[in-house]
């Protein structure tokens, strides 16, 4: 505010009087007080004459002066009256007196707060009007804080009680922690050791002050440590240094045997001592080490061994010609093959093939081999089965050369119906219906503990696979069946039989099943109500069963003919069946009096001989031709009507042999030959176009038959088969009712089928198969697939690759199954050496045939779940999962192309048949 002076009155009136007056102009200027941040007000006092003019018009005309070295030439900020004081002008003037200030800065102790900085602070000098004394603080920049930075603002203002002030941090060597003398520490992980140091020159937050030290360790610079720990000691950083004596490698890599893959494997030791020291499990330290392996087709850079076997083994596997000539390395492409390249190496080319997933393009199809593209390993061959990415280093991408998909295989014989066989209480199990009511435990009738169950009792124990007695456990747990080695508990279930569908199974031939002479002994006397132990009772009832579950399939699909169980009558009906993806059922009689036609010897068993004259047997075949049988078996176990039967087992007998041993049989060999009734039956079944199946039959019985349809050019199927010559010399499979050479190129020859039954007999009857151009399959697991592979490569050798070739199971005839190889029924005849077992068939399964799902998991059945590594061929629906354990094993797909196409083979022989069965006199 100005001084306000009173004037006299007077004094106002002469001024008023006077003559001309000077015009308006500003008095002496005054010095005021600060105004605002940085500025200053100066004040002058308008004179002179005003005439008119009012406040305003004089504010907005009349320019200041310079005054003090400020210069006011502009017009005033704004004009006041003062009543009795006159008018006055205010001009607000830049002066840096009027700004905030600081007094002098003052260096401080370090931070607190920010680790490796110094605290330098200036109490807050000036507050101009009106501005709060944080906004003074912090608007005012301070040059030379610690004497070297730039200006800058405060990085906090305090009121400390003292006043007023500002806190600058500054960054001061003297202020941040530093390391001890690093101490060197075991290994702390692949490929790391483990270092620490003291922390020195911390300060309240000592966790804050570790992570934001940096240090130099064994010539590795660290930002921070890996952690930061407090000990009784001090506050330490640990520090992981790289450090290859922590790295584990493979030393002392040996070549070693063949693998049951069909690959050499090289081993070796790790060379890491204290894995718990370096933080590792000798299964991660070896799953995470590689090695470039120095095989016979070259260096193979791998990212892991393909087994680790502790406690510091890791197993490598390369192919090797010396293991297996014939291999996925150099197998030639079938005709119809075409390649896939991917960049999806997660896979292997079995799944990229067949397109498992859905995602990896068409046409789809099964693998034959494949190749890494690129990284250390290009050009080199995998396997099938591979994974390059988990397996082979630097593999981004793959190449491989896939099959056209296969039409399907056939199950050339089994019993499903069986359980209406033998009296009906032989077997426990009905082939369909509600599973619990179909696959109950079977105690009921078996007994506790299986203690009743003669079958299993009496054979299962003289073969060495079960007994006596079994669990029992049906539904829900299935721990008692089924199993590789029942005997007497359905296998043949219509979900696992679907399952095998799906796996691409497109033909079976169910055959109805009975044994009456040995269901006649007293042991196996039991019968159920009703029932009798005759061969041509059984057959009805089963055979009518079949139709039940064709019509209980039919009924689950919604209406007759829409189920996937189809029986055919006609070699058109089953490719028709076939296309659609479902199974052709063929029906099929194997008993030892068919249509109870005895031989004259039968008395003791039989009811006596009956006029089983040409007449007759045209009466019988023209009943079970309209029922639908369309595959027959003159012969089982016993001489009949028609003819002799092979001569090899227990369950076979017959006062007419002769020593064989000369033909390279190591048993007696049958001397009866195709009788009268049998000539005529053999040609009654050509005039219908069935298929005559020659198994069981003594070896003149077989040259018999051979002789009449090699005469008319009609072909005969050997359905449930072992080989004599692909057995040991001197041992128990060199008998009669198995093929010699001879005769599967005479039965081949004619058109015909040979197919293999799963069960091949154990490890020393079985040598392994070294034939040309094949793979060798190490036989080191009897009772297996493995030797299944043995004798079915010894047939492929025969038969050539498009040969009418399979296999059978014989499920529910008192067969048993190939065992698992892993597992604790693993190699269960040679459990001593069952450890060599090492490459396992992987899930889910990749399928390549038409009309089935590209992808197959495990087989579920209730609580239980099933896998052919250790549960061997458990059920039908494990067929898939057998074909892929002989895959796993070696086989290659163009070996395995005939098993994959047999359905199709057996309708082709079905329609020579049916063709040559016109011209048939």
């Amino acid at each position: 505010m100005k001084r306000l002076t009173t004037l006299p009155l007077l004094s106002v009136l002469l001024l008023g009087s006077a003559g001309a007056l000077a015009a308006p102009t500003w008095d002496s200027y005054v010095k005021d007080s600060c105004q605002a941040n940085g500025t200053r007000q100066w004040s002058a006092k308008i004179k002179g004459d005003t005439g008119n003019m009012t406040l305003d018009q004089i504010c907005k005309s009349v320019v200041g002066v310079k005054v003090g070295g400020t210069s006011l030439t502009a017009l005033p900020n704004r004009c006041v009256s003062y009543a009795f004081n006159g008018w006055w002008g205010e001009w607000n003037v830049p002066d840096s007196s009027c700004a905030p200030s600081f007094y002098p800065v003052e260096k401080g102790a370090c931070s607190d707060t920010r680790f490796g900085a110094r605290v330098y602070s200036a109490r807050v000098n000036f507050v101009p009007p009106g501005m709060s004394w944080e906004t003074a603080c912090a608007s005012v920049k301070v040059a030379n804080i610690a004497g070297w930075e730039q200006p800058r603002f405060a990085d906090r203002c305090l009121n400390k009680g003292t006043g007023e002030w500002g806190e600058w941090d500054s960054m001061d060597g003297s202020c941040q922690s530093t390391f001890g003398a690093p101490e060197k520490k075991q290994c702390s992980s692949n490929g790391k050791r483990l270092y620490t140091a003291r922390l020195e020159n911390t300060y309240t937050d000592w966790d804050y002050s570790c992570q934001h030290t940096s240090a130099n360790i064994a010539g590795q610079a660290f930002s921070k440590p890996d952690r930061c720990v407090k000990e009784v000691t001090g506050e330490w950083g640990e520090f992981n240094v790289n450090d290859s004596s922590c790295s584990p490698h493979w030393t002392n890599v040996v070549k070693g045997r063949c693998s049951d893959s069909g690959r050499r494997i090289f081993s070796g030791k790790l060379n890491i001592d204290n894995l718990a020291d370096a933080g590792l499990t000798f299964a991660k330290a070896c799953a995470e080490t590689g090695a470039t392996i120095h095989g016979p087709s070259g260096d193979i850079a791998f990212k892991r061994p393909n087994r680790c076997t502790s406690p510091d083994t890791g197993e490598f596997e390369v192919f090797d010609s010396s293991c297996s000539p014939a291999n996925d390395s150099n197998v030639a492409a079938p005709a119809g093959s075409f390649v896939k390249s991917t960049a999806h190496v997660e896979l292997s080319c079995n799944d990229v093939c067949a397109n498992s997933t859905g995602n990896w393009g068409f046409p789809t199809g099964a693998c034959v081999k494949g190749s890494i593209n690129d990284g250390p390993n290009a050009g080199k061959a995998i396997t099938c089965g591979d994974k390059p990415a988990s397996l082979y280093a630097g593999a981004t991408a793959m190449t491989c050369t896939c099959a056209p998909p296969a039409s399907g295989f056939a199950d050339t014989h089994a019993h499903q119906m069986a359980y209406l066989g033998f009296g009906g209480r032989a077997f426990v199990g009905k082939a369909f219906g509600p599973i619990e009511e179909a696959l109950p435990w079977c105690d009921p009738v078996h007994g506790p503990g299986g203690a009743l169950d003669s079958v299993t009792n009496v054979i299962g124990a003289f073969e060495g696979l079960v007994g006596p007695g079994h669990k029992v456990g049906g539904f829900p747990a299935y721990d008692g069946w089924p199993r590789w080695n029942s005997l007497t508990h359905q296998q043949v279930y219509e979900d696992w039989l679907k399952r095998a569908v799906d796996g691409g199974m497109r033909l079976m031939v169910m055959h109805a099943v009975n044994n009456q002479d040995i269901f006649g002994v007293p042991m196996f006397a039991g019968k159920a109500a009703g029932r009798t132990k005759e061969d041509m009772e059984a057959v009805d009832l089963q055979l009518a069963e079949a139709f039940r579950m064709q019509q209980h399939i039919d009924n689950k699909a919604g209406g007759a003919g829409l189920g996937w169980y189809r029986i055919v009558k006609t070699p058109a009906e089953a490719r028709a069946v076939n296309a659609q993806g479902k199974l052709a059922v063929v029906l099929g009689m194997e008993v030892d009096h068919l249509f109870d036609c005895y031989s004259d010897k039968d008395g003791a068993f039989g009811d006596g001989v009956k006029n089983c004259d040409a007449a007759f047997i045209e009466t019988q075949l023209t009943k079970y031709f309209n029922m639908g049988v369309r595959h027959l078996h003159p012969m089982h176990f016993k001489e009949n009507a028609f003819g002799g039967a092979a001569l090899y087992n227990a369950g076979t007998w017959d006062s007419d042999s002769h020593d064989c041993s000369a033909d390279g049989y190591s048993q007696v060999c049958g001397s009866i030959g195709l009788k009268p009734s049998g000539q005529a039956l053999v040609r009654g079944m050509m005039k219908r176009g069935m298929l005559i199946d020659v198994d069981h039959m003594d070896r003149l019985t077989f040259r018999d038959t051979m002789a009449m349809t090699e005469l008319q050019g009609y072909p005969v199927i050997s359905g449930h088969v072992g080989l004599v010559d692909a057995s040991a010399q001197g041992g128990d499979r060199r008998h009669e009712g198995n093929l010699k050479d001879e005769e599967v190129k005479r039965i081949l020859a004619g058109g015909g089928m040979v197919s293999l039954i799963t069960a091949q007999g154990h490890r020393d009857e079985t040598p392994t198969a070294h034939r040309a151009g094949l793979p060798v399959v190490a036989h080191d697991c009897g009772g297996t697939s493995q030797t299944f592979a043995q004798t079915y490569l010894h047939l492929l050798s025969l038969a050539g690759p498009n040969g009418r070739i399979g296999f059978s199971t014989d499920f529910n005839g008192f067969a048993g199954e190939p065992a698992p190889r892993f597992g604790v029924d693993g190699c269960f005849f040679q459990k001593e050496i069952g450890a060599a077992q090492i490459n396992p068939t992987q899930y889910p399964l990749s399928i390549a045939v038409k009309g089935s799902p590209a992808l197959l998991g495990r087989s579920k059945i209730g609580e239980r779940t099933f896998d052919i590594n250790g549960d061997g061929l458990a059920h039908i629906g494990m067929l898939p999962d057998f074909i892929a354990d002989l895959r796993t094993q070696g086989l290659r797909q163009p070996d395995l192309t005939p098993l994959m196409n047999s359905a199709e083979s057996y309708i082709r022989m079905w329609e020579q048949a049916v063709a040559k069965s016109t011209s048939v006199p």
